[in-house]
């Protein structure tokens, strides 16, 4: 589809293997059919607890040599989001709009999203249309709801978090394969602290978009 002059895929991640995740990604399908999506990619991700997978690496950054493990649900979403990443590297579009099946889209959604999109430069490589936690962070004013975030790597991580809808660019796809290859922490944190560093990241502040459940989480 093209949004804005741009061709942007769109992918919706299916996690199988529980009821609760047919059911969003039932809900999801619809929900972006009447948000005048039709022509969405399904990517099949990673149910780690059904399938035995547990992470091995522990997240210290916060609490050094506290033996944190991020747990099945978060290793799952990591290794979920590599295969997304991988899939993206196929095809042939400029950019993908990623969404999970608990995104939750305003009504004129493309419309919204599109007035947003002219206020970003040629070849931007991410754009966070849901985040959480990015206003406290510094950041540049671009025009509309956009803002851009100073390119910074490691810890702590100076971008917002979420990731339940993004638009990404084709280009910067290998880049965040290569770095993105250690599953000790949430993705959003690790493409934060170890991938953006080298991209042109944008957000729409407030977010364009919430996740069911988390729609209170901070802006």
């Amino acid at each position: 589809m093209r949004i804005a002059g741009l061709d942007i895929q769109p992918i919706l991640l299916h996690i199988q293997g529980e009821e609760k995740y047919e059911q969003q990604f039932v809900r999801a399908k619809q929900h972006l059919i009447d948000s005048g999506i039709s022509d969405t990619i399904f990517v099949s991700g990673i149910n780690a607890k059904e399938q035995g997978i547990v992470g091995t690496l522990p997240y210290e950054l916060d609490n050094p040599n506290g033996g944190h493990m991020i747990g099945q649900k978060y290793v799952g979403s990591f290794l979920s989001q590599y295969m997304v990443y991988n899939v993206m590297n196929t095809l042939p579009n400029e950019y993908y709009l990623f969404m999970e099946s608990d995104v939750n889209l305003p009504p004129n959604f493309l419309k919204l999203l599109e007035l947003q999109l002219f206020y970003l430069p040629n070849g931007f490589d991410f754009l966070f249309i849901e985040s959480c936690c990015g206003m406290d962070k510094p950041k540049e004013y671009i025009g509309g709801l956009v803002y851009k975030f100073p390119r910074n790597q490691g810890y702590p991580c100076m971008y917002p978090l979420g990731g339940a809808c993004y638009i990404v660019s084709k280009k910067s796809i290998p880049h965040i394969i290569n770095t993105q290859r250690v599953a000790y922490a949430p993705a959003d944190l690790s493409l934060g602290m170890h991938s953006f560093y080298a991209m042109d990241v944008y957000a729409i502040l407030p977010r364009l978009v919430n996740q069911l459940g988390n729609e209170n989480l901070p802006q």
